[in-house]
């Protein structure tokens, strides 16, 4: 079960750092918050924000619910 779990954190991280990865390459360097932000998101979360880059004509749109 842990080592799951570990997977899933794995993911989910990984998740993390390629979205960051587009946005700074899309719009440019981050704020510390909007970093914060994505480094909490939950794996779905962090998926269909990073489909939104392929779309979005700001960082704020990315994000919008």
């Amino acid at each position: 079960m842990a080592c799951k779990k570990g997977m899933e954190k794995g993911l989910q991280k990984g998740q993390g750092e390629l979205l960051r990865s587009l946005l700074v390459h899309r719009f440019g360097p981050l704020p510390a918050q909007m970093v914060e932000h994505i480094m909490q998101a939950d794996s779905a979360q962090l998926q269909a924000w990073s489909l939104r880059v392929l779309d979005a004509h700001s960082l704020e749109a990315v994000f919008a619910d």
